[in-house]
């Protein structure tokens, strides 16, 4: 990104800031104990920035917004995919078959993963993940939504040896509860394997979802 495409970017975002705090939102009336309080504060020490520390500033920004090594081990999973999902176990069991297209978003810094299950619980079911890599945090991170909630579940993790291990927390009736899944593949074959926080600190595993290239999606992996 050029320098003068950063420098709008940042204008914009303190102009958005400002409407928002200025125009969106009715400030509350300061308290005559805080008129107080600010009367005996001393006024910040102030700052300049000199030219130097804006232009580290700006190649900071640009370094960290490229994608690379940990954004490229996501290529794997980028095209079409045949899905068997199974959650539960025995008469209690959960199973569905469906398909998922996964593409690059944002150039390539994003994988959007888009998941349909043809019937899950007696209805179809449709899901979304937008899967990263923080160039801030050394962490992969995705967020997650679909039809049989209303709520974003966002989970972050490392990757090691080709496996990634994300830990979050997912939203029941009884309030947030932790989770975790594991992701390992084998040619063209993923897995996903979902577990449940205990109490304890024990995780239980609570299913799996198994992801088979489709013959449609080989050779996807790096144009998306």
């Amino acid at each position: 990104m050029k320098k003068q495409s950063l420098i709008s970017f940042a204008a914009g975002a303190a102009v958005c800031g400002t409407l928002a705090f200025g125009l969106g939102f009715a400030q509350p009336e300061k308290s005559k104990g805080a008129e107080k309080r600010s009367e005996k504060a001393q006024p910040a020490e102030s700052f300049e920035m000199t030219p130097e520390m804006m232009e580290a500033m700006f190649a900071e920004m640009a370094e960290k917004a490229t994608p690379g090594e940990g954004h490229e081990k996501l290529a794997d999973s980028i095209g079409h995919w045949h899905v068997q999902a199974s959650f539960g176990e025995g008469d209690m069991a959960m199973v569905g078959t469906g398909t998922m297209h996964v593409k690059w978003i944002l150039g390539k810094r994003y994988t959007h993963a888009d998941f349909k299950l043809d019937d899950f619980m007696g209805q179809p079911f449709h899901g979304v993940a937008i899967t990263g890599y923080s160039n801030y945090t050394g962490e992969y991170q995705s967020m997650w939504v679909d039809t049989m909630s209303t709520h974003m579940s966002t989970m972050t993790g490392e990757m090691a040896d080709g496996v990634l291990t994300m830990v979050g927390t997912s939203m029941t009736p009884m309030g947030e509860a932790p989770m975790k899944m594991v992701t390992t593949k084998d040619g063209d074959t993923w897995t996903d394997t979902f577990y449940d926080g205990m109490p304890d600190g024990s995780w239980v595993q609570s299913g799996t979802i198994t992801y088979t290239r489709a013959a449609e999606g080989r050779g996807q992996r790096r144009g998306g």
